[in-house]
């Protein structure tokens, strides 16, 4: 709570501080804060450049999420299919071949649980 309210007082300050600012400088007549033209040029040529650096960015932006992240959506569910079907071929033969030795799911089921209980004492 002490640093939100450090936070607004410090951004309360700046605002305080902006608003005087132009205050005094609509009462002086001067509307620039920068006196000198050239460097006053040079601020406007980066000016200019950083909003078209920020039209590209944003129309970039704008392409992923309104094209290609939709067009991505769409092919998610066949993906997540194709990777259950992957690993179902993976596990299934081998629940298969136990289940033919020991005719029981429950066996299967513990057989599992034994091997990762031994790879997880293996690992530590």
């Amino acid at each position: 709570m002490v640093a939100i309210s450090i936070i607004f007082f410090i951004s309360l300050a700046v605002i305080i501080l902006f608003i005087s600012a132009k205050i005094k400088s609509a009462k002086i007549g001067r509307y620039s804060l920068i006196d000198n033209p050239s460097l006053d040029e040079k601020v406007l040529v980066l000016e200019r450049d950083l909003s078209l650096i920020w039209g590209h960015f944003a129309s970039s932006v704008r392409i992923f999420f309104f094209e290609f992240v939709p067009r991505e959506i769409k092919t998610v569910p066949s993906k997540v299919f194709a990777i259950i079907r992957s690993l179902h071929n993976h596990v299934a033969p081998k629940a298969r071949k136990y289940l033919r030795k020991k005719g029981s799911v429950s066996f299967f089921l513990k057989h599992i649980a034994d091997h990762k209980d031994n790879l997880n004492r293996q690992e530590k």
